[in-house]
């Protein structure tokens, strides 16, 4: 008998199987694929938590004012604004934390220079959750600690020269004030040496634009002991002075608005 040569065709169903299989080992193939590319597009620096291979999505600069003694409830109250801020920014974002007095002559010092860590809720495909959140609760304690010492730490000054150090910290290269976004964090009693007459408000113009593309949160803080001065011309006064610093946006918060607001 003659031996049969024709060939048996492939069941349908046994056709939509070999084709799942391959669209499912395709899939595999390309998930695993792309967790590489996250894990090594999105690294960070075990120690700072900042990006190896990018910038940093926002840049956040915290400038805390320390020319007058801030009392205590002031203390929380810093404490409290910055925490909030931190809690907003993008994970991997930069936060540096810096104090000044009237020391024009210095560098600038950071109390704190790290970026956001992740939280359990934002968790990649590639990152277990639970591991991210107790990371998370120790950079925001040690964000508090830096934002504390910054504000303890502070010398008394003769002088509060503001408009200057503001621009001295926008034209310095060492503070590493670098980001997709930038973004600047004044804290101060805006009490300017020498700007604040019996009648009038008159901050020194700026030569420059030190903030051009920066995003400013202006928080005021309470001073007991000249609230008389710390008038709407006043604000009005650093509204002027920062938007001819460059400012791309502007946000004022006085104390008379809790830091929930930010």
């Amino acid at each position: 008998m003659a031996r049969s040569t024709a060939k048996t065709k492939p069941t349908r169903s046994g056709v939509l199987w070999i084709s799942g299989f391959a669209v499912a080992i395709s899939l595999v193939a390309g998930g695993a694929g792309y967790l590489s590319y996250l894990s090594h597009a999105q690294a960070v620096d075990p120690e700072t938590l900042c990006l190896l291979n990018h910038e940093a999505p926002v840049a956040a600069l915290v400038m805390i004012d320390v020319t007058d003694r801030i009392e205590q409830r002031n203390v929380k109250m810093i404490e409290a604004n910055v925490l909030g801020i931190a809690k907003k920014l993008p994970r991997a974002s930069k936060l540096i934390v810096v104090p000044f007095d009237d020391d024009t002559t210095s560098a600038l010092t950071p109390k704190y220079q790290n970026c956001v860590a992740a939280k359990g809720a934002d968790a990649r495909m590639d990152e277990n959750a639970k591991f991210l959140d107790p990371i998370y609760k120790q950079f925001l304690a040690t964000l508090g600690d830096g934002v504390r010492n910054a504000v303890n730490d502070a010398p008394t000054s003769h002088s509060s020269p503001i408009t200057q150090q503001i621009i001295r910290a926008g034209s310095s290269p060492s503070l590493g004030w670098v980001g997709t976004q930038r973004k600047l964090i004044l804290i101060t009693d805006g009490l300017q040496t020498g700007a604040i007459g019996r009648r009038s408000v008159a901050l020194p113009k700026p030569e420059s634009q030190p903030l051009e593309g920066v995003d400013v949160v202006f928080i005021e803080v309470g001073n007991r002991r000249d609230k008389s001065r710390q008038s709407k011309r006043l604000r009005t006064a650093w509204e002027r002075w920062l938007k001819a610093a460059g400012a791309s946006s502007l946000k004022m918060i006085d104390p008379s608005h809790p830091a929930t607001e930010l």
